[in-house]
């Protein structure tokens, strides 16, 4: 349950940025998104 929590905090991170930055917000998550996939690696 703790890594579906995590997801979601990932992606909830990303569609917050989006939604207050719109596409000038893409880079920042991304750069959520790069993070978490470090973290599987």
């Amino acid at each position: 349950m703790t890594q579906d929590n995590e997801n979601t905090a990932a992606i909830s991170a990303m569609a917050e940025i989006l939604s207050d930055q719109g596409f000038d917000g893409l880079a920042s998550a991304f750069l959520v998104l790069l993070n978490e996939l470090m973290l599987i690696e």
